[in-house]
């Protein structure tokens, strides 16, 4: 997650901000709500875009 790199690499990040905890939350709530019954075997990367970001980046 992009809390924990300094702020040049927060720059970098897709969401250029931290998380809150607010919202690794409502990922939490999402997952074991009604909503997400039928979600099994995957991922959910709350992340602010960095996976992607790097992703992207390191094809270049």
């Amino acid at each position: 997650m992009c809390s924990s790199r300094p702020r040049s690499q927060i720059d970098d990040c897709g969401a250029r901000r931290t998380g809150t905890p607010g919202e690794i939350a409502d990922a939490v709530a999402f997952l074991t709500g009604p909503q997400a019954q039928f979600i099994t075997g995957t991922d959910l990367l709350v992340d602010g875009g960095q996976a992607a970001w790097v992703r992207r980046h390191m094809r270049h």
